[in-house]
């Protein structure tokens, strides 16, 4: 997708326009036609563009109807469409409860399609589907002979045919790409690369993305970042940072069901060791929450986590209201 011809993308726009141009930006991002150049400066140009792809995106993601099969889960522009015929429905006082999932999705596609969107809608690729739940590790062996190793709770996408792509949805995954006849595509809401043969890393939080470069390149937006590099995404910004290789262990130990602590706080290390537990641990007494940690344990045994904060700090545990509590241990009384 280019961003000449866009006008509107400059001027006020209405709801319609913008949810038009989110929804046009995020089929041709899935069908990595989209000039992301373009794209980062249409979206950085009024908060109301972020916000609307991210509106978009949302929508892609929950998306799930088998009565399309294959396309609502490929492509947002149905479920994005429909989801607005509900609202201009309701803001003209007709009855949009009574609407069936059926009659939007066919208002929506029509509205699409008169929107100019038939080469988008046609053009997108069904994808396959991989994730895990939490505390789960899991590979995927690609089409192409790549592999995508995914940590807890995390979600992943691919399509292969003229263009190798893939989504990162959520989570984290490790992927060693082989050669192809063509760069594979890596996609998520915060960054995208293009990745040569080699190994990298991506990790999706709350408010940051980042991208470990361990082996081979990858061109993010006009950068190429070199092996021992990180991409780092917070919010619009986009930074390169070198990569030292013990952080880098560190940070791919989950790969072989380890968890590294290598000065992090208490805090930093129980936000850690909770995206792969059932239950939560927390903190809860502050004082103790900057305690520096250092140590190596294995993801599956958080009672050895546990014993060796007792043991080298001091800080018990307790279960409470279906969490394990840390805390200092009481101050010894004297005798009588």
């Amino acid at each position: 997708m280019r961003g000449d011809g866009q006008d509107g993308y400059y001027k006020e726009s209405s709801r319609d326009d913008l949810i038009d141009q989110a929804a046009a930006w995020l089929v041709a991002l899935d069908c990595g036609t989209a000039d992301e150049t373009a794209f980062e400066v249409w979206r950085n140009a009024d908060p109301r563009h972020a916000s609307a792809f991210a509106q978009a995106a949302a929508t892609w993601r929950r998306t799930a109807d088998p009565r399309v099969p294959g396309l609502l889960e490929t492509s947002g522009q149905t479920e994005l469409a429909a989801e607005h015929a509900y609202y201009e429905a309701g803001s003209r006082g007709a009855a949009s409860s009574a609407m069936s999932r059926r009659t939007a999705l066919s208002a929506g596609l029509a509205a699409m399609l008169a929107a100019g969107g038939v080469t988008a809608w046609l053009a997108v690729p069904q994808r396959a589907y991989a994730e895990t739940m939490v505390g789960e590790r899991r590979q995927i062996m690609l089409p192409d002979g790549s592999t995508a190793t995914l940590n807890t709770n995390s979600r992943i996408g691919w399509h292969f045919g003229s263009e190798r792509s893939i989504w990162l949805e959520r989570g984290e995954a490790l992927f060693d790409v082989r050669a192809g006849d063509s760069a594979l595509r890596l996609h998520s809401d915060a960054i995208g690369a293009e990745l040569t043969p080699g190994r990298f890393g991506l990790r999706l939080e709350p408010d940051t993305a980042r991208l470990m470069v361990l082996a081979g390149s990858a061109k993010v937006q006009s950068y190429t970042i070199g092996s021992g590099h990180v991409a780092v995404a917070r919010g619009s910004g986009l930074s390169i940072e070198p990569l030292d290789p013990q952080v880098a262990a560190d940070a791919t130990a989950w790969e072989g069901g380890r968890i590294v602590f290598n000065g992090m706080t208490l805090g930093q290390a129980v936000a850690e060791y909770n995206r792969y537990l059932p239950y939560s641990i927390v903190v809860a007494e502050p004082a103790i929450a900057s305690t520096r940690l250092g140590g190596e344990f294995r993801i599956s045994q958080p009672d050895d986590f546990l014993r060796s904060l007792e043991d080298g700090f001091g800080i018990q545990h307790r279960w409470h209201d279906g969490k394990i509590q840390l805390v200092s241990a009481p101050s010894p009384t004297g005798g009588g």
